[in-house]
């Protein structure tokens, strides 16, 4: 009850930085790992769950990931 209340007390503003945030954070986790967190949003509010969906998709890559050398490049989708 209590992450949902907080959550639709967000902006639409904040929702999104939220979702960045996520969507960031979860960018190197397994797809396994990411479709059991989704889950559990989803028992917070659908479009929790969502909102964080879209953002991890919409990334081109690790927002994480920076190369080790020069030489190392970025993985491509």
């Amino acid at each position: 009850v209590q992450p949902r209340a907080l959550y639709e007390m967000f902006s639409d503003e904040q929702k999104a930085r939220l979702y960045k945030t996520y969507a960031a954070a979860m960018g190197p986790c397994s797809d396994g790992v990411k479709e059991r967190w989704y889950a559990v949003l989803e028992k917070v509010h659908p479009d929790y769950a969502a909102g964080v969906r879209k953002a991890v998709e919409s990334l081109d890559t690790d927002v994480n990931t920076v190369p080790v050398t020069e030489d190392t490049p970025l993985k491509d989708k």
